[in-house]
Order: structure tokens, then sequence, then C-alpha cells
């Protein structure tokens, strides 16, 4: 694991995320450090309380990631494009802190490949298959709704058949179903 010092002194180097401004990694990565050091990353403390940071152990880095890839499957199986890619780089910006290798997996849908990487590494048992599969079904299925309106074919729906007129010539019955 990169020590403490070493990613103050190299935060640009795993920060990903710098969308607007929002560097999502490194407003989480100050929750290890005094108040007193939150300005040389561009934040400063606004509480009324004495604030204690968070112990700098692998322990606590694995329990942060954690709680980001909860965070990160919710955005990807509610198919949440943006904030998928965000926190993509925020759990990249992690395992490059935990020197596990897995910021080199690839994107996926919606984030997916390493969330599942992630996951397996640690057996966090967060990784549903079936919730992401039927995430993919579900949005295939809103995906041609949404070019049958578009392009104003008559269909309709039974009992999760979709049934559509294509203008007079002929009609197709289409099923999305999990496969075997």
């Amino acid at each position: 694991m990169l020590s403490l010092d070493y990613v103050k002194e190299h935060i640009s180097e795993i920060e990903f995320d710098d969308y607007i401004g929002e560097r999502r990694f490194t407003k989480r990565f100050i929750d290890f450090l005094p108040t007193s050091e939150w300005g040389k990353f561009g934040y400063g403390y606004k509480g009324e309380e004495e604030y204690i940071p968070k112990e700098w152990t692998e322990k606590n880095i694995i329990a942060q990631l954690k709680a980001d890839l909860d965070f990160a499957i919710e955005k990807a199986i509610n198919h949440r494009g943006i904030s998928s890619s965000l926190m993509y780089d925020v759990l990249k910006s992690w395992c490059i802190v935990l020197e596990n290798g897995l910021e080199k997996t690839d994107y996926g849908w919606y984030g997916d490949k390493l969330i599942k990487a992630i996951d397996e590494s640690y057996g966090f048992g967060l990784y549903v298959e079936d919730a992401f599969i039927e995430s993919r079904i579900q949005h295939l299925k809103d995906s041609i709704i949404t070019m049958l309106h578009d392009t104003k074919y008559e269909f309709h729906i039974d009992n999760g058949i979709l049934t559509v007129d294509f203008d007079n010539i002929g009609t197709a019955k289409i099923q999305i179903t999990k496969g075997e």
C-alpha cells in the first residue's frame, strides 16, 4: 500500500476525476488528513467540532473502497453514465493506493468489469451478477421502446412479449429474457 506522504505528494497522478473540479477521490482522501492540511488540496474545514482524521491503514482504506464500491454498483445498475464513470475513476484511485493492480481493469458496462474485479479480489459480496444482467436487459427493453416511440411504430406488450406492427407489412414478436 502506498504511504500517506506518497499519496499527498503524487495526488495529481492518482486522481483521475477532475470533472468540473469535483475531484471525488481527493474529497475522500482528505478524510485521512488533519484539517490543517486540507488547504493544500483546495478544501477547507467548516465544522465547529474538532475533526479527527481517519487512520491511514490498509483496513480503513479497504473500508473506504468497499463504501465507494457499493455506491458505484448503485450508479452502474441504474445506468447513471456520468456518475458511473466518475466512480470508476475513484475506484481506480483506491486500487492504485492499495497497489493491487486492479486499476488496469477495463470499464465495461457502467464500470461493471472493475466493480466485479474489486468485489472478487476483496470478497465483499456486493456484486450480484443477476442484478447487472437484469439491469442490462431492462436497459435494452427501454431502448427498444424508445426507438419504437421515436419511429412511430405501433406496438404493444403482453406478458413480456413485445409485438410490433411494421407499417402493415408484418409484425415482429420480441421477448428479451436472461439466457441460461
